[in-house]
């Protein structure tokens, strides 16, 4: 059994981590032991996979299809829909404030 990490979340898109010496080489050493294929979210957005190992690089980049950052139909439908929900709740909201005015 695995034993769970005591070690805050990694950001890899943590400019801090790069200003002091370059490239944090340690870091990715321990990625590349630890977790190899690691997930970096992103606030307001859904985060990115972060890939360590020359080889998992190499193939991924080859297979375009499998792994691509391109939006499917769901995830544009997904977005559509949060949009139009945000639009009416937006406007529900002014409605209310303006027939109080």
């Amino acid at each position: 059994m695995a034993m769970p990490s005591l070690r805050a979340p990694i950001d890899l898109l943590d400019q801090s981590l790069y200003e002091a010496g370059g490239p944090p080489y340690d870091l990715f050493r321990e990625l590349r032991a630890a977790t190899p294929v690691h997930w970096n979210a992103m606030p307001g957005d859904a985060g990115v996979w972060a890939i360590t190992r020359y080889k998992d690089v190499f193939d991924v980049s080859l297979d375009q299809k499998t792994f691509s950052s391109h939006t499917t139909r769901l995830m544009r439908f997904m977005r559509v829909l949060r949009s139009a929900s945000l639009m009416r709740h937006t406007f529900k909201m002014v409605s209310a404030t303006c027939s109080t005015s």
